[in-house]
């Protein structure tokens, strides 16, 4: 009888022993689970939010970049456009009012041409008087429903009258940034005054580059950059939670 006793509470002590163990490692594997899961969750996030800030940075500067680009060439072409134009000409041509005159037929052609040489959009030239910016003559065909009329107001916020008034009454070749106009869509305007043979300023040259062509590729490279981040974002979350559940495994197994 007393040897049962004992053979029970052997068996009664054994099984006691087994479940803490059981016990102990369930916890333990948990709790290195639950380890592992919120490394791999914190890294991720440090992971994403370096992706993210490197990407915005990028995509800041390749922006600036091709607006400034944008620019520069609206510019260039503005101050190339002014160097072809006769001023005393253009004066006689605007206090006419005669945009179909000889000059004006000349001046129109080689407008065009410069235009169409450059890829830019629309090449013209400007007069102010009484307040107002009006169209004297622009590279092209007359006829096109674009084209902008002699004596037609040129319609400028006044974020642009910025860059158009330092060009017209201080004599600065400048350009803007990008805006949008209803009419015309977004655009990039170069402006270079244009001057008699009295070294007065009767008019200036305005060049507008298409910036749709630049925004797009933007907007192209602003989604390359998000689908790669996440790309790059899921690959090393996988490659962190191996290396880190490799490492947890080991230190428990110490």
């Amino acid at each position: 009888m007393h040897t049962i006793s004992v053979s029970l509470f052997v068996i009664c002590s054994s099984l006691f022993f087994e479940s803490s163990y059981n016990n102990n490692a369930c916890m333990k594997k948990n709790s290195v689970f639950s380890l592992k899961a919120k490394l791999s969750v914190l890294v991720s996030i440090i992971l994403f939010a370096v992706i993210a800030i490197m990407g915005y940075v990028n995509y800041n500067k390749i922006t600036k970049i091709g607006y400034k680009l944008n620019g520069e060439h609206a510019r260039t072409v503005a101050l190339f456009s002014e160097a072809i134009i006769d001023g005393d000409s253009l004066e006689v041509v605007i206090q006419n009012k005669s945009d179909s005159s000889s000059y004006a037929n000349y001046l129109r052609a080689e407008l065009k041409r410069i235009r169409d040489l450059a890829g830019i959009k629309y090449l013209y030239t400007i007069h102010f008087d009484k307040g107002v910016y009006s169209y004297v003559i622009e590279g092209g065909d007359k006829r096109a429903d674009d084209y902008s009329q002699m004596g037609s107001t040129a319609d400028y916020n006044e974020h642009d009258l910025v860059f158009v008034d330092s060009c017209y009454h201080k004599g600065k070749v400048t350009n803007s940034t990008v805006y949008f106009q209803e009419k015309y869509g977004w655009l990039v305007s170069g402006y270079a005054p244009i001057y008699n043979s009295n070294k007065q300023i009767v008019a200036m040259v305005g060049a507008d580059v298409d910036a749709v062509t630049v925004k797009s590729e933007i907007s192209g490279f602003l989604w390359m950059t998000i689908v790669g981040g996440f790309g790059l974002l899921a690959v090393a979350a996988f490659v962190v939670f191996y290396f880190i559940s490799r490492s947890v495994h080991l230190a428990g197994e110490l």
